[in-house]
């Protein structure tokens, strides 16, 4: 079963525990549920040709719809290596950021950082992790300095990502490996500063499965709200079966502190040893590893009942489960840089074509709600995370997110056309050939982007454009304007 500690109920005497050479404490220090609003996720990949990389594009491209992909970045030849490998494969890098901060190893999760907030700013607690002879052992460190953010160290203390899930209550729930991973650390120490620099108040710790090295909760239990729990299950025969029973049981004993109901639902393993649950919540969406297994769809169509308001993407995983990890392991959630406000903001777009000139006609929506054409500000937006599409006769459509924190957000737009798609239907063909020559010849063709037509861009439409157009559809080739 699991053990249950209450930090409120311990009194913690300073003077006999030593905080391992802090001298200053976070104030009113908060940790971030995974399942709050995020800015990134930070990864480190190395490409090189392997089924893996398959694994990582999917999982980039499915998160920079959403939020910042932060990538480690080695050196120039290894960002070129990454960016080369993402672009041959259709992924936008809008919103990607290559950081300067050496990675070695792709299990960011269990090496950190482990993020809270500090006095309303984002700052990083760093642990020790239970691999050993590897580069990230300050990585938490190396990125608070990259970051400029307050970081307090406890490399003295095991403590690895993947065993780490707290709520928005003050809650965190781990395996018995927090503490016995840690045998020469007091408890006591271990529960002081984790109440004293990350705001844990209240600890469940669970067993950890047969045979589990890593001992981690991410392989076995999420939750994916505040009010929904879910649990890996196996076949009867497993050895695994009692141990995910009695943690199931525990999880039943837990009283939510707003005397809400949890929902707990199991999700068995494919081929009782490939978890569902290692997923990653991303904003409006969850990447859940699938296996090619018949009960990938089990899994898939649960995570979809429980999360009704997300886009479940499952993801082939089958190249890397072997390795004991999944996509929550290779993945960090950074939340946004300063906590949430109350109050509403507003934001606002100047949208530009790609000569830097106004265009004054684009319809923007954001989360559903539409704005008359050339109307560019949205008033009165709670905190959080809005997903945005910019749509414009001739050119391309556009779209992005923003995260409103505290603040007012002003955004720079600037629209793309495609060169050659006269009558602006998405396609460049023969209708597009005749559209040009009727406005060449005076007929007011209806519709007509004078952007798209002028495929030599040298301000006039004429025949050069006509041949242009053809070279386009036919070939594929356009000779610019000298």
């Amino acid at each position: 079963m699991g053990k249950f500690y209450n930090l409120g109920l311990v009194i913690f005497i300073l003077t006999s525990v030593t905080l391992h050479s802090q001298e200053i404490q976070p104030v009113n220090p908060r940790t971030i549920p995974e399942y709050d609003t995020i800015a990134g996720v930070i990864m480190y990949w190395n490409p090189n040709s392997s089924a893996y990389d398959d694994i990582v594009i999917t999982v980039v491209n499915s998160i920079q719809a959403r939020a910042t992909v932060y990538l480690q970045t080695n050196s120039l030849i290894h960002r070129q290596n990454m960016v080369a490998v993402l672009s041959s494969n259709g992924v936008p890098l809008t919103n990607v950021e290559f950081i300067d901060v050496y990675g070695d190893r792709i299990w960011i999760r269990d090496h950190g950082p482990f993020s809270i907030y500090d006095d309303g700013h984002l700052a990083f607690v760093g642990f020790d992790d239970l691999a050993t002879n590897h580069g990230d052992q300050d990585l938490p460190e190396r990125l608070a300095g990259y970051w400029d953010l307050n970081y307090y160290d406890f490399s003295h203390i095991i403590f690895d990502g993947g065993n780490y899930l707290v709520d928005s209550h003050n809650r965190l729930f781990a395996t018995d490996r927090l503490y016995t991973n840690n045998p020469n650390v007091p408890p006591s120490e271990i529960d002081n500063i984790l109440f004293t620099y990350m705001g844990i108040e209240t600890i469940f710790t669970f067993s950890a499965m047969h045979n589990d090295y890593w001992g981690h909760l991410d392989m076995q239990i999420k939750l994916l709200n505040d009010t929904t729990f879910i649990i890996s299950s196996v076949d009867s025969w497993h050895p695994n079966y009692p141990i995910l029973q009695n943690n199931y049981a525990a999880l039943q004993a837990i009283e939510h502190p707003e005397g809400k109901t949890y929902r707990i639902e199991k999700i068995p393993k494919a081929q009782n040893w490939k978890t569902y649950i290692n997923s990653l919540i991303v904003n409006d969406a969850v990447l859940v590893p699938i296996y090619g297994d018949p009960r990938d769809a089990q899994a898939l169509a649960m995570y979809q009942e429980l999360m009704p308001d997300k886009e479940i993407i499952g993801i082939n995983s089958n190249a890397m489960i072997h390795w004991e990890g999944a996509i929550h392991c290779i993945t960090n959630q950074i939340p946004p840089f300063e906590d949430f406000l109350t109050g509403t903001f507003r934001i606002s777009f100047d949208v530009v074509d790609q000569e830097g000139q106004p265009v004054t006609d684009a319809v923007i929506e954001i989360d559903g709600h539409q704005n008359p054409p050339g109307q560019y500000v949205f008033e009165e937006l709670e905190p959080g995370f809005y997903a945005y599409n910019i749509y414009t006769p001739c050119f391309h459509d556009a779209g992005g997110n923003v995260l409103i924190t505290n603040t007012d957000i002003h955004r720079l737009v600037e629209l793309t056309n495609e060169p050659g798609d006269a009558n602006d239907d998405g396609a460049i063909d023969l209708l597009d050939l005749i559209t040009i020559v009727q406005h060449y010849t005076g007929q007011n063709p209806d519709p007509f982007c004078f952007n798209n037509s002028d495929i030599n861009q040298d301000g006039i439409i004429d025949l050069l454009d006509v041949i242009a157009v053809v070279n386009i559809f036919s070939h594929g080739r356009v000779k610019p304007h000298p």
